[in-house]
């Protein structure tokens, strides 16, 4: 027994030298108990199993040497593969009727993840995702009113082990909702009933400025109407409506009324000075029929301001479902405001919203009550007059979305007071006529990625019918006589200006393309997130839209005073032979020979130039007073000569008459 003791000894420790020499341990191959999957890396063994040996080993630690084992050949390593406790306390819940949060709990310490299964109707059940161990929580994107089944699985090499199954339903988003009558201290609301599977109806109701919602009512399945009582006149009301039920509330829809005063009561104007040249401010409206509001807004009024000299304002109004204070956030103007020296005024449209003069579809309280926010603004102008020293011929109008289309109405309606407009993602609206009172210029900025007022025109997300951008600018050119041509006079990354000028009275039409741009305001900020800031989409930092309009205002006040230009020979119904007055004639100018064109031009400001044409093509430019050119080219015929003056302000005007010429020199 000795000798083999020793020669089981020998032969391990020569295994031992020879092994070892290779870098290698003892037993190294295994196969998985019970199958014939068979692994050479010890390290690729789970922490759980059962496996046996396919190798002799040795000891091959000198310590075991004294007592030797013998030759093992089937050996049992680790131990058994223990199954996850399954998911308990399975739940899902709709957050709105797009989302469904799904929880459960984590019973089990030794699962590798967790697996989401999704059913919906009659198609089989689908692994929706695979999660990390610890999970607790996902979040499924689903259709309303279609029903889903789900489950959870915890697993690990053991199996899968599943909670139970759970049925839901998210419920479809209430529509149509508006208000269809107020009071000065009740507002009703209604809406339109899209779920066939509600316990009920939620509403919300807070003061506009106010931060927090609260549950004022709770209505039966079915019931599609709501009348608010018991509250303050002139008041900004916000509402919410949500379908609910067991697992859930669907999306709410939003809606917004303002209160006006009790009949036949009115309010004094309020000036109310905030600090930092602010103020909160408000004036009384007959803004409907028989019916008054008081009308608030914001200013802004600049450090440099003393009230000395003539200050212009900037009208910015929000778009709609928001505050004047949103649009001094979004616009950053409070500070162009500053740096440059004029007063900023943030208006609040009722029901936030603005009468821009679309009347289908549900853009809002103001257009559906038709609300008189032309005579508002026309009266905050009034006050403003009052209350600071501003220069009327500098007040101009700006604003985003719905209150870019209102500047457009302004532009209109209130051309005699509005000197330029530069609206920011909005249009002109198809069904309403523009009839502006004078030529007036315009600034547009607008993204070619825009999904609220897209670019192309057509329906908009309230139903109602915006032009496109092309024929929005088209419009102006045409009104303003602006060359067709257009001058690239900003570019930078994926912002371009194009500019049309040499309009009336100097009037220019410019639109700032911002490619791949979205419903936002160039060079400003906004506050919003997720699926708002997706609705939206980009917004360009490679301009500042605020700074950019002021520029573009400085250049176009509301009256302009035109250069006086007269030609002053040859005269109408004269004979004028080898450019010498002889005869009056009965009609017709004739020249014979060469003919000295001697214009009298003058402007406050300096005239530049004049400009000479024969047949609208430019012939001479003469810089210095007289102004005059000699015609001594040949010519036979009826010909229109035609001169133009232009001040140091880029005004012009003109002066023409036509002629029959006999001129053989030259």
């Amino acid at each position: 027994m000795k000798k083999i003791v020793t020669a089981t000894f020998a032969l391990c420790l020569v295994a031992t030298i020879i092994v070892g020499a290779y870098g290698t341990n003892f037993v190294k191959n295994y196969k998985i108990f019970g199958t014939n999957i068979t692994t050479i890396n010890p390290d690729n063994l789970s922490d759980h199993g059962l496996y046996e040996t396919i190798a002799f080993g040795c000891p091959s630690i000198w310590s075991d040497i004294k007592n030797p084992s013998y030759i093992v050949k089937n050996h049992v390593l680790s131990t058994t593969i223990y199954p996850p406790d399954p998911p308990s306390d399975f739940r899902v819940e709709a957050i709105n009727s797009w989302e469904i949060n799904l929880t459960w709990q984590d019973n089990s310490d030794n699962e590798m993840g967790f697996k989401v299964y999704r059913k919906m109707g009659l198609v089989p059940y689908k692994l929706i995702s695979t999660l990390d161990k610890n999970a607790t929580t996902y979040q499924d994107t689903v259709l309303p009113e279609i029903s889903y089944k789900y489950k959870v699985s915890a697993y690990n090499d053991a199996g899968e082990f599943y909670s139970q199954d759970t049925n839901i339903v998210s419920l479809a988003q209430p529509t149509a909702f508006e208000i269809t009558a107020f009071t000065s201290n009740s507002i009703s609301i209604s809406w339109k009933d899209n779920s066939n599977y509600e316990e009920g109806y939620e509403i919300y109701r807070k003061i506009s400025i106010e931060e927090t919602y609260a549950l004022v009512a709770t209505m039966d399945a079915n019931k599609i109407c709501y009348e608010d009582t018991d509250l303050i006149n002139c008041t900004t009301y916000d509402y919410l409506v949500n379908a609910y039920g067991e697992q859930g509330k669907s999306t709410s829809s939003f809606y917004s009324g303002t209160t006006p005063l009790p009949p036949g009561e009115t309010v004094p104007s309020t000036l109310i000075p905030l600090g930092d040249g602010n103020y909160s401010g408000s004036i009384c409206c007959e803004c409907i029929e028989e019916t008054f509001f008081n009308r608030t807004f914001r200013i802004h009024v600049p450090s440099s301001y003393d009230g000395s000299q003539l200050t212009p304002v900037v009208l910015n109004f929000h778009g709609r479902l928001g505050h004047g204070e949103d649009a001094e956030k979004q616009s950053r103007m409070t500070e162009t405001s500053d740096a440059n020296g004029f007063i900023v005024v943030y208006p609040n449209g009722l029901g936030r919203s603005w009468n821009d003069g679309r009347f289908e579809g549900k853009a809002g309280f103001a257009p559906k009550f038709t609300v008189d926010d032309v005579g508002f603004v026309s009266s905050l102008i009034d006050f403003l007059e009052n209350e600071f020293s501003i220069d009327t011929n500098r007040i101009y109008s700006t604003g985003m979305s719905n209150g870019a289309r209102f500047s457009y109405r302004l532009a209109s309606e209130l051309s005699m007071k509005i000197a330029a407009v530069a609206p920011v993602a909005g249009s002109m609206n198809q069904n309403f006529k523009y009839d502006p009172q004078r030529p007036l210029s315009v600034m547009q900025f607008h993204g070619t990625a825009d999904t609220i007022c897209p670019w192309d025109g057509g329906e908009d997300r309230t139903g109602s019918l915006v032009c496109s951008v092309q024929d929005t600018i088209n419009f102006w050119i045409d009104h303003n006589a602006c060359n067709h041509t257009s001058s690239i006079t900003y570019q930078k990354g994926d912002t371009t200006c194009y500019t049309y000028g040499q309009g009336k009275k100097g009037a220019e039409v410019v639109l700032c393309v911002i490619e791949g741009g979205g419903h936002t305001w160039p060079g400003g900020v906004r506050e919003c997130s997720g699926w708002s800031m997706w609705l939206t989409g980009k917004m360009t930092q490679n301009i500042s839209a605020s700074d950019a309009m002021w520029d573009f205002f400085v250049k176009h006040p509301l009256y302009v005073e035109e250069p006086l230009i007269t030609i002053a020979k040859p005269k109408e119904g004269y004979l004028y032979l080898f450019d010498k007055e002889s005869i009056p004639l009965v009609r017709n100018t004739i020249v014979v020979g060469k003919i000295t064109i001697e214009v009298e031009a003058y402007d406050e400001d300096g005239i530049d130039k004049v400009a000479f044409y024969v047949d609208n093509v430019l012939s001479f430019s003469d810089y210095n007073e007289p102004y005059s050119w000699t015609w001594n080219k040949f010519a036979i015929g009826n010909h229109e000569i035609k001169v133009i003056a232009y001040d140091v302000s880029e005004n012009k005007a003109e002066d023409k008459i036509n002629v029959i010429i006999f001129n053989f020199g030259g």
